[in-house]
């Protein structure tokens, strides 16, 4: 049977009297699967040769033909040489054994003849087992909401894998998600045994939200192998053949325990891994309605894009009137959360310098391990006002009126408007603690109104930088995640699906926003993608949006 199978490849036949060359590519043709049969005849005196032959079992679906001239120096005489090379395209429709039979080349007057050849059809194409897509975890059983690497690599032997390409990305359903954009590099590594060219193609870092079993699905991968040989004589040809196949990594299953649910603090963050937190402020003295900003940074391994905003000074003195937050990578390990706050003094008095305490889980010692903010003291202060002296008309050196409108109230810490005896609110005969607290309420309305103003200007200017860089460099899964998170209404929304499917947007412009956000997903947050793997932007729908957000 080996001594068959050894004929039977062995196509390539050569002699000086035939001038005919054969070869097959590939060199196992399958059922169902073109493959071409290559003549190569020789001429020394310029003349195309007339190839002829009777084919069985096999079909001709096509033909081509080329010429290379070859002038070689012997003696000093110069002899030119062409060789013809014809390549039929055949198919055979079942496995079986074909035949060329009656091969034969005019020349001119000269009739070379070439044995018959037997082709043996295969029933499929065996591709080299040595090539596999392995998933490998950084840990199998984490604690939840504590980080895990995923890791997909390809391993192979196979020296004629020609090309890859990702086919289907993993969803990894279950998990906070953080893509990471690779640098793909060869590494020679042992597995069983076996030396590998092993490659990364795909990363990520995830973190579990529920306990139980998870799974990490397959990444597909589509692999493109050369088959055939790709020589004739001592000509190079690109008559080679490629087979794609498709490979995907087997399912890796996690087991995710939950935390431990003793001595759990009462500021106790959710986050798992070493954190640590850092706060400033401008300054400690402020008056009355002025804002105070003070900015929170904590950076750590944890799963910082779903932490809220810890609460920081807690007073009657104070209003909590806005905060944002803004999650950055530092590097594939690291992350910051930054919290900018801002409060309005609402009243007169002193808040006292402490000590706050949040707290993280540290999977290594298995306890809660806090992170320290020193909160400064601050000085809340109001202000005296009185009415300007009023001069007679007459211009004499009369006596001046002076008459004191308002204090401050040491309870309240309110400066009070300025009126004299002809305001208008006295000759309505309205009580004086009235026109205070209408005062009052007429200057605040005005700051806040102004600070609105100031805080709308900067959402607009961070969300039409962002739109500007969309349509500049095109959609990718954070540029569209910063977008929809810089028009969002509540700072606590962190999720896009949800922020869009709150919206009023039309049903056809929620369709195209969750559509989107679904293949960028599976994208991940790679930057430099293909014309053909760039996702349509539908300036139409952006722009929807940000009226209806703004």
């Amino acid at each position: 049977m080996r001594n068959y199978f050894i004929m039977t490849l062995f196509l390539f036949s050569f002699s000086a009297l035939s001038k005919i060359n054969i070869r097959l590519s590939p060199s196992f043709p399958t059922a169902g699967e073109s493959f071409d049969v290559i003549f190569s005849i020789e001429s020394r005196d310029n003349l195309e040769p007339f190839l002829n032959f009777d084919p069985s079992g096999v079909e001709v679906i096509g033909r081509s033909k080329a010429v290379s001239n070859q002038i070689q120096f012997i003696n000093g005489r110069t002899t030119s040489k062409q060789t013809h090379i014809f390549t039929y395209e055949m198919k055979a429709p079942t496995a079986r054994t074909a035949f060329l039979r009656n091969i034969t080349a005019d020349i001119g007057s000269d009739t070379v003849n070439h044995k018959d050849v037997s082709i043996k059809i295969a029933k499929e194409l065996k591709i080299s087992g040595d090539t596999f897509i392995l998933a490998e975890v950084s840990n199998d059983n984490p604690y939840i909401g504590e980080a895990v690497d995923v890791k997909y690599y390809l391993y192979t032997r196979d020296r004629s894998l020609q090309s890859v390409e990702i086919k289907e990305f993993p969803k990894l359903n279950g998990f906070i998600k953080r893509f990471h954009k690779l640098q793909e590099r060869e590494e020679v590594v042992q597995y069983n045994g076996q030396v590998y060219r092993r490659y990364l193609k795909y990363s990520a870092k995830v973190f579990p939200e529920k306990t139980g079993e998870l799974k990490i699905d397959p990444l597909r991968l589509s692999l493109r192998f050369q088959v055939g040989n790709n020589r004739i004589g001592f000509f190079s040809s690109s008559f080679g053949r490629t087979k794609e196949k498709t490979k995907g990594s087997k399912t890796v299953k996690i087991r995710v325990k939950d935390l431990p649910a003793e001595n759990v603090p009462p500021t106790f963050t959710g986050l798992v891994g070493k954190h640590n937190a850092k706060i400033s402020i401008n300054r400690t003295k402020y008056l009355m309605n002025e804002p105070i900003e003070a900015r929170l940074e904590i950076t750590g391994v944890g799963a910082l894009e779903k932490l809220g905003a810890p609460k920081l000074w807690e007073s009657k003195y104070l209003e909590d009137f806005d905060t944002k937050s803004e999650y950055v990578d530092i590097d594939k390990n690291v992350g910051r959360k930054i919290f900018d706050y801002t409060y309005l003094v609402r009243g007169n008095g002193i808040i006292e310098p402490k000590t706050k305490k949040l707290f993280y889980f540290d999977p290594g010692s298995q306890t809660y391990e806090p992170m320290e903010i020193e909160l400064k003291g601050l000085t809340l202060s109001g202000a005296v006002a009185s009415s300007p002296a009023v001069v007679n008309n007459d211009g004499d050196n009369g006596e001046r009126e002076k008459e004191s409108i308002s204090r401050i109230s040491s309870e309240t810490s309110v400066m009070a408007p300025i009126f004299n005896k002809q305001n208008v609110f006295e000759q309505l005969m309205l009580p004086k603690w009235i026109i205070k607290i209408l005062a009052l309420v007429y200057v605040f309305l005005i700051a806040i109104h102004f600070y609105q103003y100031q805080k709308r200007r900067q959402k607009v200017g961070e969300c039409d930088k962002i739109l500007k860089t969309i349509y500049a460099k095109g959609l990718t899964y954070r540029r569209l995640n910063d977008y929809i998170l810089s028009l969002r209404k509540n700072n606590n929304d962190t999720d896009m699906k949800a922020i869009i499917n709150e919206s009023s947007l039309k049903n056809d412009d929620k369709k195209y926003f969750l559509s989107t956000i679904k293949k960028l997903e599976e994208q991940g947050f790679y930057d430099g993608l293909n014309d053909d793997k760039k996702i349509k932007i539908n300036k139409k729908s952006l722009e929807s949006l940000r009226s209806l957000m703004l």
